[in-house]
């Protein structure tokens, strides 16, 4: 946020507004990751069943993932990049990237070698997130096609424990 967001640099005063608006971003994630994760269950219910909810959580990170790629584009495109808070749709639009990202990583993590790849490509977080976006779409199709699907009666039967 404070660099690819508000186009600041490191320790200078926009840099810190934009890592101050990306920790709140990230607690509101945590917040939502708490309630999917507690509402799990039922979700997988709800969808029909696990295979089916992890596979729609990836396409869900899949989108956050381009979503974030779109919110860098258009903090990047104003003309007061790097000189002024971003405006606030932009700022809105990431926050709620931040929110929503909190259900998919509940089931699925796409960070791996993530810093490295970013640093491959000449840095910022563009190039990780193209990958991420990539990997969870794909991961979302091998769920759906791949994975068997469990007979409908195994979740009205389960009795707590979850996902995991």
């Amino acid at each position: 946020m404070g660099k690819d967001v508000y186009g600041g640099k490191v320790v200078a005063q926009l840099y810190n507004r934009g890592v101050r608006a990306g920790a709140l971003g990230l607690m509101v994630n945590s917040v939502v990751s708490g309630l999917v994760s507690y509402c799990n269950e039922r979700l997988a219910r709800w969808v029909g069943c696990q295979k089916r909810l992890w596979g729609g959580m990836n396409f869900l990170l899949a989108v956050c993932h381009v979503k974030t790629m779109v919110v860098t584009h258009m903090a990047r495109s104003e003309p007061e990049f790097t000189k002024a808070t971003p405006t606030s749709s932009v700022d809105d639009l990431a926050f709620a990237t931040f929110a929503i990202l909190g259900a998919p990583l509940v089931v699925s993590v796409v960070s791996l070698l993530s810093g490295q790849w970013d640093s491959l490509m000449g840095g910022g977080n563009m190039p990780a997130f193209a990958v991420g976006a990539a990997t969870a779409a794909f991961s979302g199709i091998i769920a759906f096609t791949m994975l068997p699907s469990p007979p409908p009666n195994v979740l009205t039967k389960a009795g707590g424990g979850g996902m995991h």
